[in-house]
């Protein structure tokens, strides 16, 4: 009978680059090549999945090994002379494109530094300029509330005048009314 494995219990699949730097780490450390048990025991792994990856890592170095076997010392040496004279040869001119690039590079940190510069005294006289803007907007806050109270104080005195004036048309109204009373009564006696 077969177990249920439950997924949490499974460990994850290995990669070839996995298997591959524990194979070049395990040859460096012992100077032989690990078996398909220790990388196991290293990394994990199936035999399934451990045996190709294992066999293909070895004959990626045994290839590396013959192309640097195969290639004669004098080639070898030669190849060296050739990259050493090429870099000689190559190297004033990488020294002028460090140097052009070197420049180039100065030059914009101090474009940049002054622009920086700039923006900072920028941002200083705004911000005195907001102060003052904050100044004079407290002060005309205040001359719009005194306004205000100006207004409220006339307001007040104009509708006191006209209950005033009001009141002084209805009690004119009141003696013209008595007036006109004793006129009709005058006239009444005299006739």
């Amino acid at each position: 009978m077969r177990e249920v494995i439950n997924a949490k219990d499974k460990k994850p699949a290995i990669t070839k680059e996995q298997l591959f730097k524990t194979c070049d780490k395990y040859f460096e450390q012992h100077d032989k090549e690990p078996s398909q048990q220790i990388i196991i025991a290293l990394i994990g792994g199936s035999a399934g999945t451990v045996g190709p990856l294992l066999q293909e890592w070895k004959e990626k170095k045994e290839n590396d090994e013959q192309a640097i076997l195969l290639m004669p010392d004098h080639i070898r040496d030669g190849g060296m002379t050739i990259i050493a004279t090429w870099w000689q040869s190559i190297q004033p001119t990488i020294n002028d494109m460090i140097a052009a690039a070197q420049k180039l590079a100065d030059e914009k940190v101090s474009t940049a530094q002054e622009k920086c510069k700039d923006v900072i005294a920028d941002q200083v006289w705004l911000e005195k300029e907001n102060g003052k803007l904050e100044t004079t907007a407290v002060e005309y806050q205040q001359q719009i509330e005194a306004l205000e109270l100006q207004l409220a104080k006339s307001q007040s005195t104009y509708d006191k005048e006209r209950t005033g004036k009001e009141k002084a048309n209805v009690k004119l109204a009141r003696v013209e009314g008595q007036r006109d009373t004793l006129k009709q009564l005058i006239a009444q006696y005299k006739t």
